[in-house]
């Protein structure tokens, strides 16, 4: 059984404050006016033997009764990433679908959350083979990596990385800068208002070698 621990003062030993049950995984908690979120993974093991996962928004108050879930994103879903700005939750979710022919393609999608299940609702749809990564608040926005794979005709990849922002709204739901080709986004940090990152760039050289260069961005 997985439990969410808490601390009732700085000189208290932890104490549980509830079961979560037989998930697959509890993780990566974080504040929003006094209430704690957390993502949870769900495993289900099917009659057929097939085993699927379904990602959920769990929140706590610190109180037995007050550790409850918000949302169910539904088979094929995960929770990947999380963050806060001006009292909503921002996250960041992997749909997983399977076709006819058993292939699955898998997408993800940045969400938004005031912390029930009416008011979690779908922002943005980012497509076949996108990863949403490093959600970070900046000034009044939420800023966030979106990365690209496609697999070329010869069977090898192509990943590439946009700098997206969010205001919380559909429509504020933007990108900033795609950064073209071969190039991705490894990190992101907020400093002083402005946004930092680390950009891997992947430059592929007449022979058929590739050579990679490390560079810092900042917006």
């Amino acid at each position: 059984m997985l439990a969410l621990g808490a601390a009732n003062a700085p000189a208290a030993d932890p104490a549980k404050v509830a079961d979560i049950g037989k998930v697959e995984l509890a993780s990566s908690p974080i504040s929003n006016k006094g209430i704690v979120y957390f993502p949870v993974l769900n495993r289900v093991n099917k009659d057929d033997g097939s085993v699927v996962y379904s990602g959920a928004l769990w929140q706590s108050d610190g109180t037995s009764a007050g550790t409850k879930k918000v949302k169910d994103f539904g088979e094929g879903t995960s929770i990947v990433a999380l963050s806060n700005n001006k009292g909503k939750i921002y996250l960041g979710v992997s749909v997983t679908t399977k076709s006819a022919d058993g292939s699955t393609t898998v997408a993800e999608q940045l969400h938004i959350s005031d912390g029930t299940e009416k008011g979690t609702t779908k922002l943005a749809d980012f497509g076949a083979g996108t990863a949403v990564d490093f959600l970070t608040p900046i000034r009044e926005l939420v800023d966030f990596a979106v990365t690209t794979t496609k697999t070329n005709s010869d069977g090898t990849t192509t990943s590439s990385s946009a700098l997206w922002k969010s205001d919380g709204t559909a429509a504020g739901t933007k990108v900033i800068k795609d950064l073209g080709a071969d190039v991705t986004i490894t990190g992101v940090q907020m400093n002083k208002g402005t946004l930092y990152m680390t950009v891997k760039t992947v430059v592929k050289n007449s022979d058929g070698t590739t050579a990679t260069t490390y560079s810092v961005w900042k917006y």
